[in-house]
This record gives C-alpha cells, sequence and structure tokens, in this order.
C-alpha cells in the first residue's frame, strides 16, 4: 500500500480515486481538504491540520459476488472505531448507524466525532474499485452551522492525541479487517449498531417503528409498531434512536 500525504486537497476521496490509476491500493491524507464532503450531498467541515482527512482507495481483484459493497462501510466504520479506541484507550465510542463514531461528552449528548464516506465505480454490474474515506475530529474546538451542537472532537473529550499515531492506526486497522472476510465485518459492524429490536421514529411517518432486520447491503428492515407496515431505510438522518 503506497501512503500519498499533501497539505492541501480538493478531497482526499477524489485524490484517491486518480492514484487508484498507478496503484492497486493507496492511502492518501491531507492537513486540509477544500471540498470535503460527507453522505447525502454534505460538506465536511474541518481545520487546517486540525483533523485527520483520510482515504483509503482498492481495485478489486475479486467480484462483486465474492465482496459485497456493504461490506466496505463495515470495515470502514469499524475500523475507525478500532484505531480511536485503541488510541484513546477507552472503549467510549460507538458506531451509530449506518456510518458515524459517536461518543457522549461532558453534558451528556451524544456527538459525532469521525464519519465514513464510501465511494464505489462500477463497470456495468461489476465494483471494480472502491473508496473508503474517514474524517476524525481530533483537536478542533469550534463547529459552526449544522454542527455546532452535533459534532466534537477527540480535545474536546479530553483525549490528547498524536495525529500521525491515529493515521497509522488507521492503516493498521483497515488492513485487519480486509484479512478478515466481508461476512465477518458485516456481522461485527451489526453486532455493534445493537440497532436490530429498538423502536425508531422515521422522519415523515407517525409513530414509531421496530428495527426486525439489518441486510447485507446495510439497509434497515423495519416495520410500524402499530401496525403491518414494512419500510426499508438507508439514510441516518431520517431515523431517530436512542443507541444506548
Amino acid at each position: 500500500m503506497k501512503h500519498y500525504h499533501f497539505n492541501e486537497v480538493s478531497s482526499t476521496n477524489d485524490f484517491a480515486k486518480e492514484l487508484l490509476k498507478y496503484d492497486p491500493v493507496v492511502c492518501v491524507t491531507a492537513d486540509h481538504q477544500l471540498v470535503g464532503r460527507g453522505r447525502n450531498q454534505k460538506t465536511w467541515e474541518g481545520e487546517f491540520g486540525e483533523n485527520i482527512y483520510f482515504s483509503l482507495g482498492i481495485n478489486h481483484t475479486k467480484t462483486a459476488e465474492e465482496i459485497h459493497p456493504a461490506a466496505y462501510q463495515a470495515i470502514g466504520c469499524l475500523a475507525a472505531k478500532a484505531a480511536i479506541v485503541e488510541a484513546t484507550e477507552q472503549p467510549a465510542f460507538y458506531i451509530k448507524y449506518p456510518n458515524d463514531i459517536v461518543a457522549v461528552d461532558s453534558g451528556h449528548k451524544i456527538r459525532k466525532v469521525s464519519g465514513i464516506l464510501i465511494e464505489h465505480s462500477f463497470s456495468g454490474d461489476k465494483c471494480v474499485s472502491t473508496v473508503i474515506g474517514i474524517g476524525i475530529n481530533v483537536l478542533q474546538s469550534k463547529f459552526t452551522g449544522d454542527l455546532a451542537d452535533k459534532a466534537i472532537s477527540l480535545r474536546t473529550l479530553g483525549y490528547d492525541i498524536k495525529m500521525e499515531s491515529l493515521v497509522e492506526l488507521l492503516i493498521k486497522h483497515c488492513e485487519i479487517y480486509f484479512d478478515s472476510s466481508p461476512s465477518e465485518a458485516l456481522g461485527q459492524w451489526k453486532a455493534e449498531l445493537g440497532i436490530v429490536g429498538k423502536l425508531l421514529e422515521v422522519q415523515g411517518e407517525k409513530g414509531l417503528w421496530a428495527v426486525e432486520e439489518i441486510l447485507d447491503d446495510g439497509r434497515l428492515r423495519v416495520k410500524e409498531n402499530s401496525g403491518d407496515n414494512i419500510k426499508l431505510i438507508d439514510n441516518g438522518d431520517t431515523i431517530r434512536y436512542n443507541i444506548f
């Protein structure tokens, strides 16, 4: 795996996609990214040199049937959480559906520490490459706009973490989860989410819905708690639930 570090990029995911033209597996990090993005066309806000901007790109040699694309979301979440837990030596970090790592602040509010964005490239129905983008709030003390009450950094939580060490841990844990089978990664991700059996609110719907299953493509199968209606959910922004 080749590791490329840049002072500033548009997006580490975009750079990883370009570098995959020359290497089968690449890791891209940067001190800052100008147009970082998250799920659902959201931007990933971050100050220069204060957070981790990390992308791992893979050209696939296995078929889509051997590795389901959803497994890479599981791998990204598990690797990010494991790296943070090892760096902080504290287990109090959790995966929130589908792709956030969260912690509880001093005011007992759940806040986002890390987000994962998976981008696949296809040739027909075959997934030919994948980029796992991971952002971790490390040193940044203030967040603005919509993130002001939602995001938090490891420093604000009381952890003094060296950026280089955390990047090394991210690479290590990505490699560990790649060495496991896709079914193992999906199974662990499902278990750590702990969402099956929970009741949740669904945006635009009345009442509560029960999570019956996490499908292998990452979607939630939910059933109306007071009826028989079934929905499939793939967007964490449309649901509200208690992670504990």
